[in-house]
């Protein structure tokens, strides 16, 4: 059985990041963990202000998904497509997940 567990985090830097744009002491991001059968793959979604999405978007969306569904699913075209329904509307959600999930299919397949 696949479990998902996710945890937001705020990024501090050792110094301010500076552009033209402005500065900034840090960024949000939101951490992703998959385990089946005692192997754990991690996805990360960093979401610095100048996108669109939030942190609490995305730790939203990612907490709505069944990982089941993924569990279900054996070959990795039908799992990216399955995931893609899954974070529907959010890139930094999808991102985090397609990490995730190639993370702990490469474990688990040495």
């Amino acid at each position: 059985m696949l479990h998902l567990t996710v945890r937001p985090y705020h990024l501090r830097y050792h110094r301010p990041f500076a552009t033209a744009h402005g500065s900034r002491t840090g960024t949000d991001a939101v951490f992703l963990q998959l385990v089946r059968n005692g192997v754990k793959g991690y996805g990360e979604a960093a979401l610095p202000p100048y996108l669109q999405e939030g942190a609490d978007r995305v730790r939203a969306v990612l907490e709505a998904v069944s990982p089941a569904g993924l569990d279900e699913v054996l070959a990795v075209p039908e799992a990216l497509a399955w995931i893609d329904r899954a974070t529907a509307g959010s890139k930094g959600a999808r991102s985090a997940l397609v990490m995730a999930y190639y993370d702990l299919i490469s474990k688990d397949i040495g």
